[in-house]
């Protein structure tokens, strides 16, 4: 009995590969806490045995164009295009989501200050037009008081200018 008794045959292996892969894109997916190869030459290294998957050490039993098991390694390459490309796209949409969450936790941020500012302007302006009306109603009272003594003094010159026409006349 060999050490080699243990392992899978290098057609068992690319068929685990494989059953893996396919397995993966039917569930949408390579799952949270695995990884799948980006390239032939990764997946050929790949080793994962739990998930039953071994490297494979020959290079010459790994290729696309003279390898008996080349249909076989033509559907793995497939198959990894097909989920780094799910895998991007989802990184991608996370990435999206995770700038446009930024973008409006940014947005939020600057209408709270907007708003503050707003708020501290109003009350300013406020504050303003009460000390203006009060300023106003003073005029008003001191316009009106000014006014009703413009009256007695020229009611007291008009008193004056008869008496003094009186007098002459005497």
């Amino acid at each position: 009995m060999s050490a080699y008794d243990n392992h899978p045959t290098v057609a068992e292996r690319i068929a685990m590969k494989l059953a893996l892969l396919r397995k993966w894109t039917a569930e949408g997916g390579v799952p949270e806490g695995f990884s799948c190869p980006s390239s032939l030459a990764k997946a050929r290294t790949w080793n994962d045995p739990e998930n039953g998957v071994f490297s494979i050490g020959s290079k010459r039993e790994w290729n696309t164009k003279n390898s008996p098991h080349r249909s076989s390694i033509v559907a793995i390459a497939r198959l990894i295009g097909s989920l780094s490309a799910q895998t991007s796209r989802s990184v991608s949409n996370r990435r999206s989501k995770d700038v446009r969450i930024d973008e409006l936790q940014d947005l939020l941020k600057a209408t709270d200050a907007a708003r503050e500012d707003a708020t501290t302007q109003w009350q300013e302006l406020s504050q303003k037009l009460m000390s203006r009306e009060l300023e106003l109603k003073a005029a008003a009272a001191e316009r009106a008081f000014l006014k009703s003594q413009l009256e007695e003094a020229r009611s007291e010159m008009r008193d004056l200018r008869r008496r003094a026409f009186n007098i002459r006349e005497v």
